[in-house]
C-alpha cells in the first residue's frame, strides 16, 4: 500500500494532526457539546472472508487510493493488489470477525 501512495502521490492524503484532533475530540464528546447524550453502545461481530478481489474492491473504496487518486493506474494497482495477496495465501481467503459498533445517541427531554 505505501508502494502504491507514493506512486499515486497519494501519501498526505490525512490531515495534519487528524490523530490528534481524533484523540482530543472522540465521537462522544462531539455529541455531548451538540447536545446529546449517549443512550446505549451496542457492539457486535460479522464474520467476513476477504479474498484478493474483496480486499481490491476495499481499497478501491477509501480516499487513499480510490480510483480519483490512482487514475489511470487502477487496473495496474489492482492486478499488483492480487499478485501480490495470492503470493501470500495459497488458499486465497483471510477469515477475519470484524467486531462492529455504534453508539446510540439522543437529545434528552
Amino acid at each position: 500500500m505505501d508502494r502504491w501512495q507514493a506512486r499515486a502521490g497519494a501519501r498526505d492524503r490525512v490531515p495534519a494532526g487528524y490523530g490528534q484532533d481524533r484523540r482530543e475530540h472522540p465521537d462522544p464528546v462531539i455529541l455531548a457539546a451538540a447536545g446529546f447524550e449517549i443512550a446505549g453502545r451496542y457492539r457486535f461481530p460479522a464474520v467476513h472472508e476477504w479474498t484478493p478481489e474483496t480486499l481490491t474492491g476495499f481499497a478501491l473504496s477509501t480516499s487513499v487510493l480510490s480510483p480519483a487518486v490512482l487514475g489511470g493506474m487502477v487496473a495496474d494497482f489492482g492486478d499488483d493488489l492480487r499478485r501480490e495477496l495470492r503470493a501470500c495465501a495459497a488458499s486465497g481467503r483471510w477469515p477475519q470477525t470484524i467486531d462492529y459498533a455504534y453508539d446510540l445517541a439522543r437529545r434528552p427531554g
